[in-house]
């Protein structure tokens, strides 16, 4: 169960992860009215390899 975050604003780290991307996918069908999301994320160290 998720909070009800319509018109509210929601930073999450992580959102890249397993967990975030579910969390981030049940904000979105549950709380289709958020005012912002943010998602961060760290860049992999492999990236340029």
């Amino acid at each position: 169960m998720i909070a009800d975050l319509n018109n509210q604003s929601v930073l999450v780290t992580g959102g890249t992860g397993s967990f975030g991307k579910a969390f981030v996918q049940s904000v979105l069908e549950h709380s289709p009215n958020v005012k912002r999301l943010v998602i961060v994320s760290r860049m992999s160290k492999n990236i340029m390899k």
